[in-house]
């Protein structure tokens, strides 16, 4: 009569090879939950630049989306009504972003700290200029692919992919 069953050496055999299947795979599930990371943070900060051009118009007043500190510290929308840059005690706050994990956003001069939207959706710097800036998302750790959000004379944003570089340069 055959017996029915697996015996202890096949069992452990099979454990060891799912043990090293998983193990191999790890590296590449990390780097997939990065990139994802990476594009869903990328697509927050898109919607809140389109939510507050749009909010602009639509209110007919400056809105400005403000770092907390940091952008990864999350973001807040707000309608400016007196121009003075800062969220004041009856200003309507439209949306505030929650901190983003494992993400490193970094803006140029002119989009460093906020993005500030007109009436007529174009976005402007404090002084009443043009803002035209970029804000480059980089996973942390960094990955070999970041995004740059450039922000166009007319106040719309686009993204683009961009080179790891990128990161290396706003980490010094």
């Amino acid at each position: 009569m055959k017996e029915q069953g697996l015996s202890l050496l096949e069992l452990l055999t099979t454990l060891a090879i799912v043990s090293i299947l998983t193990l191999s795979a790890l590296p590449a599930v990390s780097a997939w939950q990065r990139q994802l990371s990476l594009q869903t943070s990328t697509q927050a900060v898109m919607r809140s630049l389109a939510l507050a051009r749009q909010e602009a118009v639509i209110r007919g007043v400056r809105v400005q989306m403000a770092g907390n500190g940091a952008w990864e510290n999350g973001w807040k929308i707000f309608a400016d009504l007196n121009s003075d840059n800062s969220l004041d005690d009856g200003e309507p706050l439209i949306f505030a972003q929650m901190p983003l994990q494992n993400i490193r956003i970094r803006g140029n001069k002119p989009v460093s700290a906020q993005v500030t939207f007109r009436e007529d959706g174009l976005s402007v710097l404090p002084n009443g200029g043009l803002q035209l800036g970029t804000l480059t998302l980089c996973p942390v750790p960094t990955t070999n692919v970041a995004y740059a959000i450039r922000i166009a004379r007319g106040g719309r944003a686009r993204v683009e992919q961009v080179s790891a570089a990128y990161c290396t340069e706003m980490s010094e």
